[in-house]
Order: C-alpha cells, then sequence, then structure tokens
C-alpha cells in the first residue's frame, strides 16, 4: 500500500490500482461516476511523486487486471519512472 505521501501525488486512478478496486476503475474509465471521464481520462498519464502512471503502477505492483483497461483508456505505455522504466521494462522485469 502506498504510503500517505505518495497518495498525495496519486489521482484517484492510482489509488483505485492501488487497491485493486477493478470495479471502481472500470467506473471510472468509463465514466459511471458522475463528470468522472471527462476528468479521469485527462488524469490517465499524471505521474505521482515516483513518476509512475497509473499504468506503471499497475505492472509494478502486479495488479494485471487493471492493465488492459488503462491501455484501452489511452494511458502512454511509453512514459517512464524516476528510474527510466516504462510499464513493459517493468513487466519484464518482474516476469
Amino acid at each position: 500500500m502506498a504510503s500517505k505521501s505518495e497518495l498525495y501525488y496519486s489521482t484517484n486512478v492510482h489509488i483505485a490500482v492501488e487497491v485493486g478496486d477493478s470495479d471502481y476503475l472500470h467506473d471510472l474509465l468509463s465514466g459511471r461516476l458522475k463528470d468522472s471521464k471527462t476528468k479521469i481520462l485527462g488524469e490517465l498519464n499524471v505521474q505521482n511523486k515516483k513518476l509512475q502512471t497509473a499504468l506503471i503502477l499497475a505492472v509494478a505492483t502486479n495488479k494485471i487486471a487493471a492493465v488492459q483497461p488503462l491501455l484501452s483508456a489511452g494511458c502512454d505505455p511509453d512514459l517512464q519512472d524516476k528510474d527510466g522504466n516504462t510499464a513493459l521494462h517493468l513487466a519484464i522485469k518482474n516476469k
């Protein structure tokens, strides 16, 4: 689980991935929550304190069920975390 300071820099998408709540993530990405879709789609590539996008966080924390929905929603797979890793780099390292 992320520390309070890490959550401070996180979006709702980061938090849904971190806690492994796939239903909440789906609701965020699909716009089921009132006024969420426009806001959430604008936050997909926001990076937290460790420069992790929600996609990188999903791979780093082995929340594999979140990866495809995040990619389908438009997460950029080429962004890097503070160590220079993309989601693909981490997937290969964690295999």
